[in-house]
Order: structure tokens, then sequence, then C-alpha cells
């Protein structure tokens, strides 16, 4: 006979749930690694631009204190004031979006684990039972035939006892 577990309806159900948790899961991963990938990119945009930035200081240190080198230093002040902004998303990414997703991760699994714990080990059990259920089915019938042939022999073994007493009362 089939597994009583395959044909479940609340079986199906759970397997689409967790499927369905599986996915988001996966989901939440692979968006925290985008973040993380984002995170790195704009810490490495950031300290490109401060480099940068450095760079063109020094460089217009050898020029005289006129407007050209004012403007080189006002472009360069804010090459270091871009470079601080993206260190800071850098930094909320991972503060306020990997921190929060792998919280969210992990109070999930944490979650999830009991749950599938019980539910396999109910699965266990029903299987298990459904296994005696058989064993005592077949035990049952082969008693019953056997019960059957028995309840027939007496039956035709009473048949010819009636019979043989006929035959000495005529």
């Amino acid at each position: 006979m089939k597994d009583p577990l395959s044909t479940c309806c609340y079986n199906k159900l759970y397997q689409d749930v967790k499927q369905l948790s599986k996915a988001g899961e996966c989901f939440c991963k692979d968006l925290m690694t985008v973040f993380q990938q984002r995170a790195e990119l704009e810490l490495t945009y950031a300290k490109g631009l401060q480099k940068l930035a450095g760079k063109l200081m020094r460089t217009s240190k050898g020029m005289s204190h006129n407007s050209t080198y004012s403007a080189w230093c006002h472009l360069s002040d804010e090459m270091y004031s871009r470079a601080d902004a993206h260190r800071e998303v850098s930094f909320k990414f991972h503060q306020e979006a990997i921190l929060e997703i792998r919280q969210l991760l992990d109070e999930h699994t944490k979650r999830k684990r009991p749950f599938d714990g019980a539910i396999d080990r109910t699965g266990k059990l029903v299987t298990l039972n459904w296994n005696e259920q058989l064993k005592v089915k077949k035990k049952l019938s082969a008693l019953t035939r056997e019960h059957e042939a028995l309840f027939n022999f007496v039956e035709e073994n009473k048949q010819i006892c009636t019979e043989k007493e006929k035959q000495k009362a005529e």
C-alpha cells in the first residue's frame, strides 16, 4: 500500500509551506549578498574618491593661491565630502539592511526548527502506526481464513455426524 503521508492533504500543504519558506529564505540570502556587494562597492568608491581628493590637494599645493587654486581646493573638499557620504551609505547598508536581514533569517530559523522536528516526529509516528495497522490487518486476514476453514470443517463433520446418527436411527 501507499505511504499514508504521500496522499495526506495536510502533508501536501506542509510541503508547500516548507517550499515557500525555503524560497523566502533563499531570496533573503540573495538580497543580503546583493546588499553586501553594494556596501563593499560604496566603501571602495569612497576610498578611491578620498585618495583622488588627497592627490588633487597635493598637486594643487604647488600652485599660487588664486581663484584656480581655490576652485581645486573646493573640488577636493567636495570629493572628500562625497567620499564620506559613500562611506556612510556603506555603513547604513551594513547596519540597516544586512544586519536586519540576518536577524530576520536567524529568527526564522529558530522558529522553524522546532516545528520541522515536531512534524517529522509526528510523520514517523503516523507511518509507524500505518505499518502496524497493515501487519495487524494481514494477521487478521490469515486468522479469519483459518477460522473459516475450521468453521467449514466443523460444519462438514457435523453434517456427517448427523447423517450417521440418522442411519443408526433407521
